[in-house]
């Protein structure tokens, strides 16, 4: 397995960013700043982030950017500069929130990190670098074909909600068309799930926990329970209810930089000593581990599995993230370390399954919520009249048997109001499964992970659907206590 390095900001990088440099934006600094941020790719192991405001999709905004919309169901996301300079409506639709956020999620989904488009409105505000993250229509730097579209447009689809929430999900399709492959380790979340509408940036508009930020002087060397400093390290899966132990190895001891670890529970990094959160019950503090290394063995934290997780092959699982840190404040970087070389034990002895750490994205994201198609792209989407419609059109989603009411689920994860069904889906969802006219979609496909393919609306056959898995059931659920999702015992499919 590959070696990581941590250092402080590596997490914070930019799918949107406005580049303020001092300058106009006709001049040659700020389009090459622009063109930098575009070039710091995320890391590989970051998730993708549901947090696209469901407003974007409503009628009255969605018609604004039509125009836009329409040469790009033809021409290349290249081409968008000289789109916008040859037309003063598409140069208009630009300016407005609304379809910026749009732009940032379709080339985010299209095209492949390190890769991005840079629009200069030359207006004299700074120009607008977005990046890419999955590379799913790399291709669409020229021209898109259909299937490519469709794709963009079920990545898009997939990443909203009506919640205000900035929520890990993982995204399964065809393996062929969507060909990204599944993680073999996540990443440690180092922001809280509510979003800053003020910040444009779509990877990093969360809340920072502030464990993750540099610490600043005067520095106070408070051993592991300090709330600064920290670098995430990666997501495990244990047994509920057992006494886990995690160490690095010797060397991080021994080399003069000693290391601390800290354990949360979930997916999230964490603060000590932070009370459950009813309001936001996803992240916890476990235990700070020994700030001394006074058996030279390695840092070691030790702490209970907690019991978030599902069943699987009978054993009740739970999710655990570790954090790294120098022991001393002033030292915000923290030495190499491969995930592989952490040392563990479970009650003394050496793990057995379900235990891994680190554990892998199909591990993690377990519940099946929803599939999402269609072509946002479509003139279909332009007829629509009412004003708080968000599945339109040639825009669909069908959800997952493992949902009791999954109708309202969807209301509530795309409206804001599991009760909204009836206004926002003029497009009425379906089970995705079993195929017409029961469901949606003909098959179920192994591909990157179970996901299903070919789904049959009113406006076509959809041949790029993408599924939709969750850590937990309730996570794009207005509150966690209203959840409607029946939390069945489910292992990994």
């Amino acid at each position: 397995m590959g070696r990581l390095y941590f250092a402080f900001g590596l997490g914070v990088s930019s799918a949107m960013v406005m580049v303020a440099c001092g300058a106009s934006s006709e001049t040659p600094d700020a389009l090459t700043e622009a063109t930098g941020e575009i070039a710091s790719a995320l890391p590989d192991d970051s998730d993708t982030h549901n947090g696209m405001p469901a407003s974007v999709l409503q009628p009255l905004p969605f018609k604004k950017n039509a125009k836009l919309r329409e040469r790009l169901s033809s021409g290349a996301l290249g081409d968008i500069q000289a789109f916008g300079d040859a037309d003063p409506e598409i140069a208009a639709a630009l300016k407005t929130p609304e379809t910026q956020t749009l732009m940032a999620y379709v080339v985010s989904c299209a095209l492949p990190a390190g890769d991005g488009i840079v629009y200069d409105p030359h207006d004299g505000t700074p120009p607008l670098a977005w990046r890419g993250k999955h590379g799913v229509c790399s291709g669409w730097k020229g021209n898109a074909t259909a299937a490519c579209r469709e794709v963009v447009s079920s990545c898009v689809l997939a990443r909203t909600n009506a919640l205000g929430k900035r929520v890990p999900i993982s995204m399964r399709g065809d393996g062929v068309t969507y060909n990204v492959a599944l993680r073999d380790k996540v990443r440690v979340d180092t922001q809280y799930r509510k979003i800053d509408p003020s910040n444009p940036d779509i990877e990093n508009n969360g809340k920072p926990i502030p464990s993750f930020e540099a610490c600043k002087e005067p520095y106070s060397d408070d051993g592991s329970k300090r709330g600064c400093g920290w670098h995430p390290l990666h997501v495990g899966r244990c047994i509920a209810g057992t006494k886990v132990t995690m160490s690095t190895p010797a060397s991080h001891c021994a080399s003069g930089a000693p290391v601390m670890l800290r354990a949360c529970a979930g997916i999230y990094g964490c603060q000590s000593n932070e009370p459950i959160d009813p309001d936001a019950p996803y992240h916890a503090w476990l235990q700070d581990g020994d700030a001394t290394c006074a058996n030279k063995n390695g840092a070691t934290v030790s702490f209970v599995c907690p019991g978030n997780g599902p069943t699987v092959s009978g054993i009740k699982t739970g999710y655990f993230s570790l954090m790294m840190a120098s022991q001393f404040a002033k030292e915000n970087g923290v030495p190499e370390l491969d995930p592989s070389s952490l040392v563990d034990n479970v009650e003394g002895s050496a793990p057995v399954a379900p235990f891994h750490y680190p554990a892998t994205e199909r591990e993690i994201f377990t519940y099946e919520e929803a599939a999402f198609y269609g072509d946002l792209f479509s003139s279909k989407n332009s007829r629509e009249q009412s004003r708080t419609a968000v599945l339109y059109g040639a825009m669909h989603a069908c959800f997952s048997e493992v949902s009791n009411t999954a109708e309202n689920q969807l209301a509530d994860r795309l409206c804001g109001d599991p009760n909204a069904s009836f206004q926002c889906f003029p497009n009425k969802p379906k089970p995705c499964y079993p195929p017409p006219p029961t469901g949606r979609c003909d098959t179920r496909t192994a591909g990157n992970g179970p996901s299903y393919d070919t789904c049959h609306e009113a406006s076509g056959i959809w041949r790029q659907p993408l599924t939709v898995y969750l850590n937990d059931p309730c996570d794009l659920s207005h509150v966690s206590a209203g959840c409607l999702f029946a939390r069945k015992p489910n292992g990994v499919r």
